[in-house]
């Protein structure tokens, strides 16, 4: 979803959520004027925009002097990785777990989960269900280890063969800031039921 804003919003939900955004530029016209285009991702359902004249020299007190001074160099800080695994489901009850990591795939981050997708092939049985879970593994929290803190898939139940399940923006609260997966915490991926099926699990997050 796309919700225009005005840049003062923008800049008050930048600085209340600490987000991920982006800028366009457009080329300047023959007089210097052109139009800055401000994206500002929520990594979930919602992407704010507002579009703010720009002139070379910024006008005193602008809008373009603000954000020249307090954001432009702040645009693109956050990464988006992409994550695809592919596993054998092995009896009733099978686990698959990864880690959410940095692109370096090795330094542990706290992230935002976007979008993902599940699919099973034709070995899934009728009947059969899969749920997705945020789990602190290894107690880095220090609740427990293997804490659930939250369901990015609860049930879902399969109708048996081939088929394909989209992971939206979860609804989730979890033990962190701005309902972030916390560092060092893992999606684990259950399969329930008696089939025995090849899945890939893709997920998109952002840190």
């Amino acid at each position: 979803m796309e919700i225009k804003k005005k840049y003062s919003e923008i800049v008050a939900i930048i600085e209340s959520n600490n987000l991920y955004f982006n800028y366009d530029d457009s080329d300047f016209d023959q007089n210097g004027n052109a139009l800055r285009t401000i994206i500002v991702s929520r990594s979930a359902d919602v992407t704010y925009v507002c579009v703010i004249p720009i002139k070379q020299t910024p006008d005193a007190g602008s809008d373009q002097e603000h954000f020249d001074a307090n954001l432009a160099t702040k645009a693109g800080e956050k990464k988006y990785v992409y994550y695809s695994q592919q596993f054998d489901v092995d009896g009733d009850g099978y686990e698959f777990d990864f880690k959410i990591k940095a692109y370096d795939e090795i330094t542990d981050v706290e992230a935002f989960l976007y979008k993902g997708s599940v699919n099973v092939n034709a070995s899934a049985v009728r009947g059969d269900w899969i749920e997705a879970q945020v789990v602190d593994k290894d107690n880095v929290l220090g609740y427990g280890a293997g804490l659930v803190l939250g369901w990015v898939i609860r049930k879902w139940i399969l109708s048996g063969g081939s088929e394909y399940h989209e992971i939206n923006p979860p609804k989730y609260d979890f033990l962190s800031s701005k309902r972030k997966i916390p560092s060092g915490c893992y999606i684990r991926v259950i399969y329930h039921g008696t089939g025995t099926p090849n899945i890939i699990v893709s997920y998109e997050y952002e840190y």
